[in-house]
Order: structure tokens, then C-alpha cells, then sequence
């Protein structure tokens, strides 16, 4: 049981120093690898939500305000009033991604940063980060992980204004959600059974010895 002990420490502390030493990084231009185009289904209504798809991921973009898909095809979204002042776009279903790449597409005079949010498995908390905006013109950006992590969802707000649209994303390393095997269930319980029966017996010796 102590050695099993000892071998469950040493695994975690692995783990632990993985973590430490992996990043997200948010970076400007074509920067990221991807594979994916995500692909807008056109509804031709103004809605909060819109969906889309990056091949068997169902995508779903949702904002405070009305949006539009004006067009089938590679991805792009736009509000009804001409402003988009925020965005987000997730994956459904437990698909996740490991790289995204995106346009934030002719932001207005005023709208000088974003900030983008999303979540760090990491530090397993949601983070923000602003970064400057090219008016009128293109903002291609990225954003990946140092040690293969994975995102679900990425927001966007803007100051002073917003941009005219989101085009252009793409997403790399899209997973499907890990189910179990049933022989990897079985080795589990049976693992349980193990460390159970171990204690009990440990129980035992302490309140006899």
C-alpha cells in the first residue's frame, strides 16, 4: 500500500511540473497551424445565436446582440447593426480544439483593443487578454497551447466600438469527447477493488495491532 502510495505522489508531481511549464499563447498574423475551415449555415434571420460546423463539430456563435450569417460557406459573422461588439464561439457536444486562427475584420475609428477570454486547463480558471487593433483593415490572430491543450470556446469584447465581423476561422486538432473503452472501465473497478480492499485490511491491522 506505501509503495502505491509513493507511486501516486510521484505521478502527480509529473503531472504538476507539465503543467507548470506550459503556455497559451495569443499571437498576430497567419501564426498558428490549423485544419479546419469552420463553415457558416446561412438562416438568412438575425439572431443572438448562429451555428455553423467544422467537419463533424457542431460550431454555435452567440453575442449580446443580433447577429447574421450573410452567406453559406467559409465562416463569417457580422451584427445586424454593422458593429460587433461581442462574440463568442464554442465547439458542442464535448468537441475541442487545440488551435484556432481568425480575422477581426475592419474594426471601427474608435475600437482601438479586444479582449479575448478563455479558459486555461492549465490554471483551470478563465482568462482575459487585450491586445490592439488595426482600424480599418485586417486583424488575423491565433491562439494555441505549448503542451497540446485544449479549448472548448473563445470570446471577444471590444472597446469604444467593435469591429464589422469575425472571418476567416479555422481550427486545428479538433477532438471528438473521450469515451471510455469498455476493457479501460473493467481495469479501472478492478483498480478500485484493489486500492479498496488494501485499505480495509490497513483498517484492520491499525485497530487490532
Amino acid at each position: 500500500m506505501r509503495n502505491f502510495v509513493i507511486a501516486a505522489g510521484l505521478f502527480a508531481a509529473t503531472l504538476g511540473a507539465t503543467s507548470a511549464q506550459a503556455t497559451i499563447n495569443i499571437c498576430d498574423g497567419n501564426c498558428v497551424s490549423t485544419d479546419t475551415n469552420v463553415l457558416i449555415n446561412q438562416i438568412g434571420t438575425a439572431s443572438t445565436t448562429q451555428t455553423g460546423s467544422a467537419g463533424a463539430a457542431s460550431v454555435q456563435f452567440t453575442s449580446l446582440e443580433n447577429l447574421l450569417a450573410p452567406s453559406n460557406g467559409q465562416a463569417r459573422i457580422e451584427a445586424q447593426d454593422g458593429i460587433l461588439n461581442t462574440l463568442t464561439f464554442e465547439l458542442l457536444n464535448g468537441y475541442s480544439f487545440q488551435t484556432a486562427l481568425f480575422n477581426l475584420f475592419d474594426a471601427s475609428q474608435n475600437s482601438t483593443t479586444v479582449t479575448i477570454t478563455y479558459f486555461d486547463p492549465t490554471l483551470a480558471a478563465l482568462v482575459n487578454k487585450t491586445f490592439d487593433l488595426a482600424n480599418n483593415g485586417q486583424n488575423f490572430m491565433g491562439i494555441s497551447g505549448t503542451a497540446g491543450e485544449t479549448f472548448t470556446k473563445i470570446s471577444f469584447s471590444f472597446t469604444n466600438g467593435g469591429v464589422h465581423d469575425l472571418r476567416q476561422l479555422r481550427l486545428g486538432g479538433i477532438a471528438a469527447p473521450v469515451v471510455p473503452e469498455p476493457a479501460s472501465w473493467a481495469m479501472m473497478l478492478v483498480g478500485f477493488g484493489i486500492v479498496g480492499s488494501a485499505m480495509r485490511r490497513r483498517k484492520v491491522s491499525l485497530a487490532f495491532g
